[in-house]
């Protein structure tokens, strides 16, 4: 679902809005929408957005991929991360290790799988939730827009969970994700 379809999804929850470029809907949206999809990707590690990867060490060490929101695990026996620095405290000859992550591509580009209904209508309640004191000045709706959208995420969780332990063959997400990242 592209940025456009997502945001007059939330904005259907504040009643009969668009959103239109130039617009106070607009400014309210793109404002929020990219850490709105942020706050979604973190909720949980969902299948679609997690990505393993061989970082290549260097004196021990090596920078994180740029689209890594969140580790998830590190092949590493002890190491520390310093902001976006991964560095191996074995002391080991290692010189190269593997990592899971969550990446957060899906946020760089405000768009959410179309394959994932349920994450999808929590992402937009979200911004919905985030923008409603703006563009109605209503916090009571606001409230409840958030709390609505977290119970959505808790929906999408249990599905992407159960699609995981699911014996259904699904098209690799992982080579979209991978191919976004080299845009």
């Amino acid at each position: 679902m592209d940025k456009g379809t997502l945001y007059n999804l939330a904005l259907s929850y504040l009643g009969d809005r668009q959103y239109k470029t130039d617009a106070a809907t607009a400014a309210a949206c793109d404002g929020c929408g990219a850490h709105c999809v942020a706050l979604a990707l973190d909720y949980t590690p969902w299948s679609f957005a997690t990505v393993s990867s061989t970082l290549t060490l260097t004196d021990g060490a090596a920078e994180l991929p740029h689209d890594c929101l969140r580790l998830q695990s590190v092949g590493l026996k002890k190491f520390a991360l310093r902001g976006r620095r991964l560095t191996d405290l074995t002391g080991g000859d290692s010189d190269s290790t593997e990592i899971t992550y969550t990446t957060n591509i899906w946020a760089q580009n405000v768009s959410v799988p179309d394959n994932q209904p349920t994450f999808a209508e929590g992402v937009a309640l979200l911004i919905a939730s985030k923008t409603a004191p703006r563009l109605t000045g209503n916090l009571q709706l606001a409230s409840e827009l958030e709390q609505k959208a977290y119970q959505a995420l808790a929906r999408a969780k249990y599905k992407d969970a159960q699609s995981i332990d699911s014996n259904d063959q699904e098209p690799d997400n992982h080579s979209l994700i991978s191919t976004w990242g080299t845009m």
